[in-house]
């Protein structure tokens, strides 16, 4: 779709009659893949621009993130360009004794200790999704400037 025009495509499912595509994109558009197993990880160490995890606790993050750029120049791509975006989905803002606690929930502040992990171990995006942090939406208000204040005292 993005090669010269006309562009076409044809195959089992699909068929693209010759046609001008306009406009075209300005740079390569970035790919970003999700996956944590094995195979998976392969997969996005050959073609993905970035890995998209979820779910996974922030060190498991941090030690897969490290593989992931090992399999990049085994693939003979720099591991350099291997990011990664995270989602936070933050389910509890109360504060949780640390041997009790799941990751991503806690206090604001713990919270933002979670994130500080993925920052040192090369995560180069993190964003928060606060949906699950409020019983309505007044305390969700509350606790989502909780969460802001948090990580602007923490320079993240």
């Amino acid at each position: 779709m993005w090669g010269p025009d006309p562009v076409s495509f044809d195959n089992d499912r699909y068929r693209i009659a010759p046609a001008l595509v306009k406009p075209k994109p300005a740079r390569r558009i970035p790919i970003y893949l999700a996956g944590a197993g094995p195979a998976a990880l392969r997969h996005i160490a050959r073609r993905g621009a970035g890995w998209l995890p979820t779910g996974v606790p922030p060190e498991q993050v941090v030690a897969q993130l490290a593989q992931l750029r090992e399999m990049a120049a085994e693939a003979g791509r720099d591991p350099a360009e291997m990011n990664c975006i995270y989602q936070v989905l933050v389910q509890d803002l109360s504060d949780v004794p640390a041997e009790g606690r799941q990751p991503f929930a806690g206090s604001p502040e713990q919270l933002v200790e979670d994130v500080a992990v993925l920052a040192e171990g090369g995560v180069h995006r993190v964003y928060v999704t606060a949906t699950m942090a409020g019983k309505d939406v007044n305390e969700l208000i509350d606790n989502s400037a909780a969460i802001h204040e948090a990580v602007r005292g923490a320079g993240l």
